[in-house]
């Protein structure tokens, strides 16, 4: 099935994109016909553009070209000669419209081919790609024009090698002032692209593969169990907004789910265990794996308190507000982050509202559980038993564990007190 229509943004005369769909066992491909009207010339049923176009037979000719290459393309699938993704499409389209020489030459060109291919591709659960992953990519492309700018030059995708990288790698470190985290991510997405250029066919230098950014070691932060209790006694009734924020965070804190994973829960996300007990089980956002916390007292008294409700937040919003509900609750304590900057280690000191993000919650359920209300280990989970817990695999859950040296102080010395007592 083939069907034409306009695209949403209109240019500064009022005109819009005609875009060719086509879909196959309920997936959808799309692609960019290169031509524009306006939705007063648009006969949106016949989904053609109307006889008052001023070039109405040379236009409908085109357009009828383009849906019928596009139905070739559906047919070919469906027989399974092709695959039914959208860089196939793209291919497809472009080369038996003739344009696949004109569009396919630099870096930016390829970009395009490259974006529609994950607007329209499936993870390993066979669902789409979510839209956070393929705006990551808008962002990167984006920084790499920039960087382009700087040498005064467009890449084309055979010349991209480690030097070029590495290049890169000094724009965002020096120019963009991105911390070495950033840089890391933004080079591994640059390579994901030049990879699937490859496995396209498409000419690559392979010296880019030598370009091996190591992702720096972070100092995270996570709550205590004290500071945890603050946070939770801290009266927001007054503002409703930000109690909703305080809420999902604490739901995060006694849950160990990702900031993505409970913003999203509801009443249904609550269970039932075959002791009789309440649990909350999800299916992780990131990793599909299905997790079953059991809900504590303190959580369920929480819960209880909203008659079971979880009220909606912004998740874009949720940084900027836990870090001032921190400031209100006093979590004040002194803090010191170091990261990798310029190939440099950075010290950084602040309060610890300061540092706390969406992801704290995960680290502060890790870290308590494995840790002990204490902070001395007593009456602590394995990181294996938290990583069956949660569903995460034990190098996610040791990557979110926050020991601190009062943790490492305080197990040396129970071991040797109670070396003593056993004596």
């Amino acid at each position: 099935m083939v069907h034409l229509y306009l695209g949403t943004y209109k240019d500064r005369e009022n005109k819009k994109q005609i875009i060719v769909v086509a879909v196959k066992d309920g997936e959808r491909v799309r692609y960019n016909t290169g031509k524009k009207t306006t939705e007063a010339l648009w006969n949106k049923e016949a989904e053609m553009i109307r006889k008052t176009h001023p070039n109405f037979q040379f236009e409908k000719a085109y357009l009828e070209k383009v849906k019928s290459r596009a139905t070739e393309f559906v047919s070919r699938c469906e027989n399974g000669e092709m695959r039914f993704d959208g860089a196939n499409f793209q291919m497809y389209m472009n080369e038996t419209l003739n344009r696949e020489k004109r569009k396919i030459e630099t870096l930016d060109d390829f970009y395009t081919l490259f974006l529609e291919y994950e607007k329209t591709k499936l993870n390993e659960r066979g669902e789409k790609v979510k839209n956070g992953t393929v705006k990551k990519y808008i962002v990167n492309n984006k920084k790499f024009m920039e960087f382009e700018a700087t040498q005064h030059k467009k890449f084309k995708i055979e010349e991209i090698n480690r030097e070029v990288l590495e290049d890169f790698q000094k724009f965002l470190t020096y120019t963009k002032d991105h911390k070495a985290g950033q840089v890391h991510k933004d080079i591994v997405l640059l390579k994901s692209v030049l990879n699937f250029a490859e496995r396209k066919g498409f000419r690559i230098n392979p010296d880019y593969k030598t370009c091996k950014p190591k992702a720096p070691k972070v100092e995270n932060v996570a709550l205590h169990y004290d500071e945890l209790e603050q946070l939770r006694n801290l009266d927001l009734s007054d503002n409703p907004t930000l109690e909703a924020y305080q809420i999902m965070f604490l739901y995060g804190c006694y849950t160990g789910a990702r900031p993505s994973d409970f913003v999203k829960f509801t009443e249904n996300n609550i269970t039932t265990l075959p002791d009789g007990g309440k649990a909350i089980t999800y299916h992780a956002e990131k990793t599909g794996k299905k997790a079953t916390i059991p809900i504590s007292n303190e959580f369920h008294e929480m819960l209880k308190k909203r008659n079971y409700t979880f009220p909606k937040i912004n998740l874009n919003l949720l940084n900027r507000n836990i870090k001032k509900i921190c400031a209100m609750a006093g979590l004040d304590r002194r803090i010191e982050i170091q990261y990798i900057k310029g190939g440099e280690r950075v010290t950084e000191t602040g309060k610890l509202y300061d540092f706390v993000v969406g992801k704290t919650a995960k680290r502060t359920f890790v870290t308590i559980l494995h840790n002990g209300k204490n902070g001395d280990g007593k009456g602590g989970m394995s990181l294996v038993e938290i990583a069956n817990y949660t569903g995460n695999n034990y190098d996610t859950i040791r990557r979110y564990l926050v020991n601190t040296p009062e943790y490492s102080q305080m197990k040396i010395k129970n071991i040797f007190d109670g070396r003593k007592q056993s004596e």
